[in-house]
């Protein structure tokens, strides 16, 4: 063995060094979303996080050291083998307040327990009722194969792939806006307009007949929120655009008044807003309805040049000065001077809407604090951990090649857990495999780090 490697070895104690190691805090993680709380906790419902605290990590055996001639020329090699160490410290279950959502977020954005829904079979959110449902499991089977099939059919072009690519890349943040947003979410209800629509595209596509009636032909909905097809289409448009803009001065700490700045909620109202301007191009606007049945839908996709109007984050703010009390005609001619969307009255009004309300909620929103759930001991028993260390002969310094650790049991203590929230809690945390890694790869770094310093200082 090398002279020197054997001289730092001798003047190491590497037991007493390895003796207690203090692991850093975790963040908090989600566990579950939309959780109906216990009835004695001080919310009532909201989104259910976990986190871990005060660990330390204690050596309770031997630690013993074998050096050999290393596979790498010029070097040492180094094995730390430990007998047992005992991981000890706390968790904490915690939970941010949140409203009801009982929207299929995932899927068909329809209430869960409506005849709209149901036949989807969609897996519900943690913590809502099963509801009744309307369908048998026949008729369930046929609409989620006919979901399917027009998923299919768009990605077997590439302009559907397209269209879904557009979708995809923002769906994170439309899922947010529904998840974050009352308002959203009783724009999207109100009337039930939304939910006969999808019943109707739905037997419209079966029978390949119109999807899109002109409003003298069908209305939509019930008694005071009756409304035509595209009508309603191209409000839900707005509504959610608007939403992600009042997200993205948010996100970025801007006055409700301010010009949009370039962040990924912008990115997601640009591209929501763009639908008005490529459904346009097919002859469909809040005023004029060219009727199309699923066949057409997907020849108009098919034959589609693929091009698709751009828009831009100053065209974006145009459409909020449109919006605004003052200074709303200016903006308005500038739109049709430059050729860009001139919105109606009733977008306009929309828009203002959606904006304060939405920035409004934001603002609550993350104004929110964590509130502790439960919290206990937890724990871990290692046997047989191996460090592997380079020695440098040239240099004379230590390099950290592994952490080896044994398979272990991570004990939870939730004896005291109670209700819904803890059966998903559980539920959730035994298929999380996430934690087994965190908690491996925080006694790793801690081992690795501890080790290194020890032998550098000497």
């Amino acid at each position: 063995m090398n002279k020197k490697l054997m001289t730092k070895l001798k003047q190491i104690d590497i037991k007493q060094a390895l003796d207690s190691l203090a692991i850093e805090d975790t963040p908090n993680f989600p566990l579950a979303l939309n959780v109906n709380l216990p009835d004695d906790h001080v919310l009532d419902h909201g989104n259910v996080s976990f986190r871990f605290k005060d660990f330390r990590l204690t050596n309770e055996g031997q630690v013993s050291i074998h050096a050999k001639a290393s596979k790498h020329s010029g070097y040492q090699s180094i094995k730390l083998c430990i007998d047992r160490m005992q991981l000890t410290g706390c968790y904490a279950i915690d939970a941010l307040q949140t409203d009801a959502v009982d929207l299929d977020l995932g899927g068909t954005l329809m209430p869960f327990d409506s005849e709209f829904n149901r036949p989807f079979n969609r897996p519900r959110p943690a913590g809502t009722d099963e509801g009744t449902g309307f369908f048998s499991d026949d008729q369930k089977t046929e609409y989620l194969d006919q979901a399917r099939e027009q998923r299919t059919r768009l990605m077997d072009t590439a302009n559907g792939q397209q269209i879904m690519g557009v979708y995809d890349e923002h769906e994170e943040v439309y899922t947010e806006m529904f998840q974050s947003s009352a308002a959203v979410r009783a724009t999207w209800q109100q009337g039930n307009v939304t939910a006969d629509m999808a019943s109707h595209t739905s037997d419209a596509i079966k029978a390949d007949t119109a999807i899109n009636p002109a409003p003298e032909d069908k209305m939509f909905g019930e008694g005071f929120y009756q409304m035509g097809y595209n009508n309603n289409a191209l409000i839900q448009q707005v509504t959610l655009a608007t939403a992600c803009m009042a997200a993205a001065k948010k996100a970025s700490d801007l006055p409700v008044d301010a010009d949009l700045p370039d962040n990924k909620y912008s990115k997601a109202a640009l591209a929501a807003s763009q639908f008005k301007q490529t459904v346009a191009t097919t002859g469909n606007t809040e005023d004029q309805t060219q009727s199309m049945t699923s066949s057409e839908v997907f020849t108009t996709v098919d034959t589609h040049s693929g091009d698709v109007p751009q828009m831009t984050l100053a065209e974006l703010n145009n459409m909020q000065s449109q919006s605004k009390g003052t200074g709303g005609s200016a903006a308005a001619m500038e739109a049709e001077q430059k050729g860009w969307i001139v919105l109606s009255e009733v977008e306009r009004a929309q828009m203002r809407d959606i904006m304060t309300r939405c920035y409004a909620e934001f603002c609550e929103y993350d104004a929110r604090e964590p509130q502790l759930l439960w919290q206990g001991d937890c724990s871990a028993s290692l046997s047989g951990i191996e460090v592997n260390v380079q020695f440098s002969e040239a240099s004379g310094d230590f390099a950290i090649e592994s952490v080896i650790l044994p398979v272990f049991d991570f004990e939870l203590d939730d004896a005291h857990w109670q209700g819904e929230a803890a059966d998903i809690a559980r539920s959730r945390l035994a298929q999380v495999h996430f934690v087994r890694s965190l908690i491996h790869e925080k006694i790793v770094s801690a081992l690795k780090e501890k080790t290194l310093a020890t032998l550098t200082k000497h």
